[in-house]
């Protein structure tokens, strides 16, 4: 069994479809996913996989708040100081923001992979549990958040700092139901740090968010994903660089790079501020 598996992970891949679905291509889980295509696991992920029942929202007469989601790639709990006493400067605007706010004490993602968690924050279902994102090329069953909002009267936007190119974020983005996508290809990068292999620092999203913000009238949800704190956690230099951990090169990296989440989320919120949208 070890010499079929080294063979396959020197052999070209089973699918190229999973091939553009891979960061880093495994071609050892390539062929255990093979193999379960095989056996009574497959029947037991299809049954896990059917889509939840649709969903609808009761319009009310009052005025609708906005909506806004801020979305911080790869960053675990423990990386922050919210739930990390011993790393109490990593994160301490969201330190401030949690005094006056509702914070999660026990919070689990779904699936530890950016394109299925969208659909599951988006949509309220779990994600077809495989490694291609089928949702992007078939869609969902039932409407998604974005769609709901639309009904009641409300503009929708995604935002995103890395390349809209990664696992065809675009054509996730439409079928989860936005009306409008800005990712960081079409920004301008004058000014703004590469910050790993998808795309820019988080802050090229504020320029763009700033002009969309001042044009929205009826209330609104919007979406950001950011994307500095992916692996291989390049961060700008003009943040500097500091200790968090001892002896710890590529934790203090990334470490630094969830700093630098807690900066730009700051400067969102202060840009909503200066738009006058933060109240609502």
């Amino acid at each position: 069994l070890t010499t079929l598996l080294l063979v396959c992970m020197l052999v070209p891949p089973l699918s190229t479809q999973l091939e553009l679905n891979t960061a880093r291509p495994s071609y050892a889980y390539q062929f255990v996913e093979f193999l379960k295509q095989r056996t009574l696991m497959a029947q037991a992920i299809a049954e896990e996989a059917k889509p939840a029942a649709a969903l609808s929202i009761n319009s009310t007469p009052r005025t609708p708040h906005n909506l806004v989601i801020i979305t911080l790639e790869s960053v675990g709990a423990l990386a922050t100081s919210l739930y990390n006493p011993a790393l109490p400067d990593v994160t301490p605007f969201l330190n401030e923001l949690a005094q006056t706010s509702w914070m999660a004490q026990q919070a689990y993602t779904v699936t530890p992979h950016t394109s299925k968690a969208l659909v599951a924050i988006n949509c309220g279902q779990q994600p077809y549990p495989r490694h291609p994102i089928f949702e992007s090329t078939y869609g969902l069953d039932a409407p998604c958040l974005p769609q709901l909002l639309k009904q009641q009267g409300f503009r929708t936007a995604f935002f995103q700092s890395p390349t809209e190119h990664f696992e065809n974020r675009r054509e996730l983005v439409k079928r989860l139901g936005f009306d409008e996508f800005f990712p960081g290809d079409d920004m301008n990068r004058d000014g703004f740090q590469l910050a790993n292999y998808f795309g820019y620092e988080d802050n090229i999203m504020l320029p763009p968010s700033e002009n969309w913000l001042r044009q929205q009238k009826a209330p609104f949800f919007a979406f950001y994903l950011t994307g500095t704190t992916h692996h291989p956690y390049w961060v700008p230099e003009r943040y500097g660089f500091r200790e968090f951990v001892k002896n710890d090169p590529e934790r203090n990296r990334y470490l630094n790079a969830v700093h630098y989440l807690d900066q730009f989320t700051r400067n969102l919120i202060a840009q909503y501020k200066q738009a006058g949208q933060y109240e609502n």
